[in-house]
């Protein structure tokens, strides 16, 4: 089985591979989501889009670290925006939304921080609204990326700046400066206590995570937001 059977002709905007590797989700240009059982080929979930309109989806769907939750940017026909959760693994759970923007789950898939110019974080399963982050920048968030324990995560925005927030409080622990060139990548150490920055101009910022300063730097010749993995 492969992915053609719910977007025929369509391209893929995203591929996402549980940790486990169990399932995998592809989000194709039209907006149509399908999460396959890699073992069976099954499909145990799928999303038609909307077409043309409907591209920002495809790009934006996210299994949890577990593999059971999967999440994406649903627009509706009157083109609203919401992020919406279901169920993978066959519990007839309906896929429910939860606000709009870019959805990333935590470490554990209990938790999925959701947002654009507002981010919240809510229970994956829940539903419960947990913590709302605090100060969010007037411009578009790039990008995100959760520390291993779920108990910070950093973000990325438009305007060259890295916040790093506590997930529980919401409060802001500490940002970097704006810079010309936009965030692209965010990454943790295994340890937590660093966040690998990446900007699109192919910059890359190793930064501590205990008093906020930049340990590193990394110039590219190619002006490109550099792929980055610990």
């Amino acid at each position: 089985s492969d992915f053609r059977d719910v977007a025929p002709y369509q391209r893929y905007g995203c591929i996402d591979l549980s940790p486990d590797g169990k399932h995998i989700v592809g989000g194709h240009d039209d907006g149509s989501i399908v999460c396959l059982d890699v073992a069976t080929g099954k499909t145990l979930f799928s999303h038609r889009g909307l077409g043309s309109q409907d591209r920002y989806s495809g790009g934006n769907a996210r299994l949890s670290r577990t593999g059971e939750w999967l999440a994406w940017c649903h627009k509706s026909f009157g083109g609203h925006d919401s992020v919406r959760v279901a169920n993978v693994a066959g519990r007839g759970l309906p896929a429910f939304g939860l606000g709009s923007g870019h959805p990333t789950w935590s470490p554990d898939g209990s938790r999925i921080a959701i947002g654009q110019n507002s981010v919240v974080i809510w229970g994956g399963a829940t539903r419960d609204r947990e913590a709302k982050l605090q100060g969010i920048p007037d411009v578009e968030m790039t990008t995100g990326a959760w520390q291993p324990s779920g108990q910070l995560a950093a973000l990325g925005f438009e305007n060259g700046q890295t916040r790093i927030y506590d997930t529980m409080s919401g409060e802001v622990q500490f940002e970097t400066q704006e810079r010309a060139s936009g965030v692209a990548q965010l990454a943790w150490s295994h340890d937590g206590a660093r966040v690998a920055v990446s900007y699109v101009d192919g910059t890359v910022h190793i930064i501590s995570i205990a008093d906020g300063k930049q340990l590193l730097e990394i110039k590219q010749k190619e002006k490109s937001g550099a792929k980055l993995l610990w």
